[in-house]
């Protein structure tokens, strides 16, 4: 027995059918890009495999950007860059932990050598 699609199959398939009928800037269009901002709701949003597609969205809503991504070779070009970032592995620990973990690094190094390192604070002491 088939199963029916789901209501984001139906909504991305209506999304489609909107772009290629040429009706990128047309209020329907306008008003059924609002209407998909409910997938921002963090209820929603967790059953999205490609949380991308939020900032396409986002994209959507530009005039300029609805005019270019008529264009074969960005739609491509962008659909091509999105296939390579979904791609690449996932970087587990956030940069900025990464620069908070070298800085502590860097502090404990100046204080173990006794120097002041650019943007290291003075270690507390004790008043007697």
């Amino acid at each position: 027995m088939d199963e029916l699609p789901t209501r984001w199959e139906i909504e991305l398939e209506y999304l489609q059918y909107l772009a290629q009928m040429g009706k990128l800037q047309e209020q329907t269009f306008l008003n059924y890009l609002d209407y998909l901002e409910y997938w921002r709701d963090p209820k929603y949003a967790q059953f999205l495999i490609y949380p991308n597609c939020l900032h396409i969205l986002t994209l959507l809503k530009s005039p300029q950007f609805r005019e270019q991504i008529s264009r074969q070779d960005l739609t491509e070009l962008l659909f091509n860059d999105m296939v390579n970032r979904w791609k690449e592995p996932i970087d587990e620990k956030p940069q900025e932990d990464d620069k908070q973990e070298q800085s502590e690094q860097d502090q404990a190094q100046g204080q173990e050598d006794g120097v002041k390192k650019p943007g290291q604070t003075e270690p507390a002491t004790e008043t007697v």
